[in-house]
C-alpha cells in the first residue's frame, strides 16, 4: 500500500501522510506563532492558545501535515455534515505537532522521544454560501504540571498514554484529549463525553458517529446543534451505559428564590 494512503486502527493518531512541512518556531520572536496562526488559521484563538502551551513547553520546531481526504475517520465526518442539509461541500484538515528539538535536527528525523509535545488537528469547513470555519476537532498536549498554580494556567485531573505515528517515528504523549464541537453533528455535550471517555476506553477513543449511534441521534433530522438544541440527559444516559461506564446522576434545581439571590 502507498505510504500516502495508510489508515491505522486510531484515526489521526495513526495517520501517515508523508506530506510533511517544518517550520522553526522561533521565527515569529517568541511569541507563541500568533503571526503563523494569523496568516493559515485566520487568527483562530483556540488554536493560538494550543501554541501558546507548546510555547510554554519550549517547542522549538513544528510540523504541518495535510489529512489526506481519503482518511476514513475524515470521510464519516464529512457525510455526516452532508447529512445535515447545511451546504457543506468539503473541510481541510492539517495535523500540526510540536516538537523541543531544534529545526535542523527535526528536518533529519533526528528526534529523542522525551522532546515530543504533543499535536493538534485543525479542521477548516467550508460551506457553499463561501463562509469557512476553523476549529479544533482533537488535541493532545503534554501535561504541563498536575495541578493549577499561579504559574501554570492549566488544570487536568485525568490523563494517560497516547501513541502518535508518523513517518519519521512513533511518539508517546501523556495528557487528556481536548476538541471543539462544530454544533452541526456534534455538540458541546459530545465533545465532553469524548474527553471523558478517551480517558476510559480501552482504545483511548470513541468516534462522534459512534456516540451519535449510542445516543440514538439521526443527523439527517436535524436534532441537534445549529438552533435545534443540545444532547438530552437520557442520551448522555445512554452513550455511559452501553459503553459500560459506571456513572451517578446527580441533578441540581435550584428554587426561583436562590436564583434571585445570585442574580
Amino acid at each position: 500500500m502507498n505510504q500516502k494512503q495508510i489508515i491505522l486502527p486510531h484515526g489521526f493518531r495513526s495517520l501517515c501522510t508523508g506530506d510533511v512541512s517544518w517550520y522553526d518556531a522561533r521565527f515569529d520572536g517568541g511569541h507563541s506563532n500568533f503571526r503563523f496562526v494569523s496568516e493559515h488559521y485566520d487568527s483562530c484563538n483556540v488554536i493560538r492558545r494550543i501554541f501558546s502551551c507548546a510555547r510554554k513547553m519550549e517547542f522549538n520546531s513544528f510540523c504541518v501535515e495535510n489529512v489526506l481526504p481519503s482518511t476514513t475517520l475524515l470521510q464519516k465526518e464529512n457525510e455526516s455534515l452532508q447529512l445535515r442539509n447545511c451546504g457543506f461541500p468539503q473541510s481541510d484538515v492539517q495535523r500540526v505537532s510540536f516538537f523541543q528539538t531544534n529545526i535542523a535536527d527535526a528536518r533529519q528525523g533526528n528526534i529523542l522521544p522525551e522532546e515530543y509535545i504533543g499535536y493538534v488537528v485543525i479542521k477548516k469547513d467550508v460551506y457553499s454560501n463561501l463562509q469557512s470555519r476553523f476549529y479544533v476537532y482533537e488535541s493532545v498536549l503534554a501535561t504541563l504540571a498536575p495541578h493549577r498554580c499561579a504559574h501554570v494556567n492549566t488544570f487536568l485531573r485525568c490523563n494517560r498514554q497516547y501513541r502518535v505515528q508518523y513517518e519519521f517515528g512513533e511518539f508517546d504523549v501523556v495528557g487528556s484529549l481536548y476538541s471543539q464541537q462544530n454544533d452541526l453533528t456534534f455538540v458541546c455535550a459530545h465533545v465532553a463525553l469524548r474527553s471523558v471517555l478517551s480517558l476510559l476506553l480501552d482504545n483511548g477513543d470513541i468516534s462522534y458517529e459512534n456516540i451519535n449511534q449510542l445516543a440514538g441521534i439521526a443527523i439527517k433530522d436535524g436534532t441537534i446543534g445549529m438552533g435545534a438544541g443540545g444532547m438530552k440527559d437520557t442520551q448522555l444516559e445512554d452513550v455511559l451505559s452501553k459503553t459500560d461506564v459506571t456513572f451517578r446522576k446527580i441533578v441540581i434545581k435550584p428554587n426561583k428564590s436562590t436564583l434571585q439571590e445570585v442574580l
